[in-house]
């Protein structure tokens, strides 16, 4: 288990870990459900992180900045040396232009930077190859408020050890203050500097990442408004918040959840009881989205009779009632149900227990050991975030 992410099971011969994802979370052997204490695990890393082809990073007074590498790497045109100031903005340069090169190391000479307060990363066509991160931060402090963005995509390019022990509070309270843009960044792809790009696509472990950093966030209505706002900002209005809460949805249901529920609470009591249908029919419309519930079908049994030439012209389809809707969206739920309890190798009752143990709170985070850990592991099986989506939604819609 890396974090609360499943990765195989144990082998009894030598071989590869596989690929990890390198975000600062434990790498341990033990069952992914129902651990009694803490303690029932073999620990083997205390955490994991990722700095792809680099091994280290020194800076001398006089001397510059020495990158050392895990094998011989040639600077080229396309290589990037950024430096980032946590808090402010990177600065690039061309590694042709001050790269000395020997061997498995790159020196820099006329860059004099104290590396213990700088992320420094290496890429290649604007995609990160290699990084090396200070051993903690105390505090994640903004050159200003602009910032906050690039600040959150940066964390994010540079695979930074964002739940690791000595970076954890840190960046959590970071992402607290700042929620609207760091989910714009890290769930979005906004904010990235010109220049940079992210590689391969989100991980497992990027999103547990970001819902143990989200853990225990109650937002208020204002900033539940200010995250629909940006995550939604491409769409129209009447679509920015099924948007937003459709993007939360694919990696953080709860989280989902909370935005949700704040949001429909955020009128004054004459408004509330004016939006309160409007609302509720937005909610609806979501849930049908994700359930993938027609607006519109054809009557099976008039499609038996087209088949069996017993009508004179093909028969077109007709809107769905609402029973209709909510009849396919809850079977929608068993089948995805019945894949979250196939993906977790466990009964549909074990999975509603899971459910139901995260259902009122729409956290995790106040839970025992064990229920917390039977949580999060869930949470990393896609059919188990879409029907806990249904679930919150269903229930916000009868309170709505």
């Amino acid at each position: 288990m890396e974090g609360p992410v499943f990765l195989r099971r144990a082998w009894s011969r030598p071989q590869s870990l596989g690929e990890l994802g390198g975000y600062g979370a434990t790498l341990e052997i033990r069952a992914p459900y129902n651990p009694l204490h803490d303690d029932d695990s073999l620990p083997i890393a205390n955490e994991v992180r990722n700095p792809g082809i680099l091994v280290g990073i020194s800076s001398d007074p006089g001397r510059g900045i020495c990158l050392r590498f895990r094998d011989v790497l040639e600077p080229g045109d396309d290589h990037e040396i950024v430096l980032w100031p946590i808090g402010g903005f990177p600065e690039k340069y061309r590694a042709i232009d001050v790269v000395v090169h020997q061997d498995t190391e790159w020196r820099l000479p006329g860059l004099d930077y104290p590396v213990e307060r700088f992320c420094v990363a290496v890429s290649y066509a604007g995609a990160l190859i290699g990084a090396w991160w200070p051993d903690g931060v105390a505090q994640i402090s903004l050159d200003d408020e602009h910032s906050a963005l690039a600040t959150a995509a940066m964390l994010r390019w540079i695979h930074a050890p964002i739940v690791a022990p000595a970076w954890l509070s840190a960046v959590r309270s970071f992402a607290h203050q700042y929620p609207a843009q760091t989910l714009a960044a890290w769930l979005h792809d906004a904010g990235l500097p010109d220049g940079l790009l992210h590689g391969a696509a989100p991980t497992d472990q990027w999103g547990a990442a970001v819902r143990e950093i989200f853990a225990g966030w109650d937002p208020d209505p204002e900033a539940a408004h200010e995250v629909i706002q940006t995550l939604g900002a491409a769409n129209a209005d009447e679509n920015r918040v099924s948007e937003s809460l459709l993007i939360l949805l694919r990696e953080t249901p709860l989280l989902m959840g909370r935005v949700a529920k704040a949001w429909l609470g955020s009128s004054s009591e004459s408004e509330r009881r004016q939006s309160a249908r409007s609302k509720r029919s937005l909610i609806e419309r979501l849930q049908y989205l994700i359930a993938d519930v027609p607006d519109e079908s054809v009557s099976t049994f008039l499609l038996e009779l087209w088949d069996q030439g017993e009508l004179g012209s093909e028969p077109k389809s007709t809107p769905l009632a609402p029973f209709e809707k909510q009849h396919h969206e809850q079977n929608q739920q068993k089948e995805l149900l019945d894949a979250a309890s196939a993906a977790m190798g466990a009964d549909s009752g074990y999975v509603e227990s899971v459910i139901g143990k995260v259902l009122g709170p729409l956290d995790y985070d106040a839970l025992d050991y064990r229920d917390q850990n039977n949580a999060e592991t869930a949470l990393n099986i896609q059919p188990f975030r879409e029907v806990l989506g249904l679930r919150i939604l269903g229930m916000l819609n009868k309170g709505a």
